[in-house]
């Protein structure tokens, strides 16, 4: 009696167990309809029959043949998606694109929102919504990093422009020099 006082819950969550797998099997006999299992094994047999059968050329020709096919076909629909994909930028956000790879290169850092909004002669905030637009294309992302001024009087966090490998793809994809600032399209 003893050992039911310290595990009572156990037996009864066993005992509620029991109940209500006979109470839920009872439930599903009486409402099921038990003609889908033969209607699914009729339907297995079938597929089996079909498999088993005999064909004309050697099956692994066919599955190589089938293969084949549908490897052509993804290759396909992924050559359509990629060029479909081709981004297309307005003037203005491919000179700041040009800029911001201007500054990387000739400079061989990763320029300030400041940095490319001088380089292109655009304002903070025209520059900074460019720079969004091309960051939500994915041609570029955003990078906070803590500058120490002199004696941490001027320590500040800048954002910091890199490109991505869609941004550099883009610029060498458009025939655009980055060496070049005066480069013109």
């Amino acid at each position: 009696m003893d050992w039911l006082r310290k595990h009572w819950k156990g037996a009864a969550y066993g005992l509620a167990g029991i109940v209500g797998t006979t109470i839920v099997g009872k439930i599903v006999d009486h409402y099921s309809d038990a003609s889908i299992f033969a209607t699914l094994w009729g339907l297995l047999v079938s597929c089996w029959a079909l498999a088993t059968t005999s064909v004309p050329i050697p099956l692994w020709l066919l599955t190589a043949l089938v293969t084949a096919v549908l490897m052509y076909a993804i290759a396909i629909v992924k050559q359509l998606r990629t060029s479909s994909a081709k981004l297309r930028l307005s003037e203005d956000q491919q000179f700041v694109l040009h800029g911001v790879g201007v500054l990387n290169t000739q400079h061989a850092h990763e320029p300030t929102l400041d940095q490319i909004s001088e380089m292109c002669g655009l304002t903070l905030s025209v520059t900074e919504r460019i720079t969004d637009q091309l960051r939500t294309k994915g041609l570029m992302r955003w990078k906070l990093e803590f500058v120490r001024g002199n004696w941490d009087v001027d320590s500040r966090y800048e954002h910091i422009a890199q490109m991505t490998k869609a941004g550099r793809d883009y610029l060498l994809d458009m025939d655009i020099d980055p060496s070049n600032p005066d480069h013109n399209q």
